[in-house]
């Protein structure tokens, strides 16, 4: 039986409209003190949203577990190829070469169930140069299956900080207004968050 103090449990998501936000929440348990996970996007995207897998959670709560060295375990299935490459390959890579990371354990069902979209291909923005060169190599690729059609500005990486909704909002006008615009492609705005709750 798993040390509910050594773990991060992530309970089945589930989807949410508010307005106009979609919204894609879980429950979350932390060394057992439960909070309330969720992801928004604007609701013409909320149709992408996925509640039948625990993947965008996995990836977010993936540093903090690894910091605080907690195993993460997921209700949900995983979808096979990031449960396979987390376990295998980027989880104890990163815990052998960063002092402050430890090799934790994903434990979940993988899946392996497609996904219904249109077909768009995303990348993340920070207009750094790393996302720079991800844009470049991939904007107007022969395999046209690959060729980018959004930019993603998420609230946590390198823009990750107490407040960061001022700078948030800066860099979606600005990539709206700069690169986007030059490059035919269209910014998606993410956003995740958690907080205590009473579950």
């Amino acid at each position: 039986m798993e040390n509910k103090q050594n773990i991060i449990l992530i309970k089945k998501p589930y989807i949410e409209q508010k307005g106009n936000k979609s919204f894609l929440y879980s429950n979350i348990t932390i060394k057992n003190k439960n909070y309330k996970m969720f992801f928004s996007v604007n609701k013409e995207y909320g149709n992408y949203l996925v509640d039948d897998r625990s993947d965008a959670f996995i990836v977010a709560l993936l540093t903090y577990a690894m910091k605080e060295n907690l195993d993460i375990i997921s209700e949900a299935p995983v979808s096979r190829k990031l449960l396979y490459q987390l376990n295998q390959y980027l989880i104890t890579m990163l815990s052998s070469n960063m002092k402050d990371f430890h090799q934790i354990k994903v434990k979940a069902v993988p899946t392996d169930r497609l996904l219904k979209n249109k077909g768009a291909v995303c990348t993340g923005w920070t207009g750094g140069v790393d996302s720079m060169y991800t844009l470049m190599t991939n904007l107007n690729r022969q395999e046209k299956n690959f060729n980018l059609t959004h930019l993603a500005i998420f609230n946590n990486g390198a823009l990750e900080s107490t407040n960061n909704e001022e700078l948030l909002e800066n860099l979606v006008a600005k990539a709206k207004s700069g690169i986007a615009k030059e490059c035919g492609l269209e910014v998606i705005r993410y956003k995740y968050k958690y907080s205590r709750n009473n579950i």
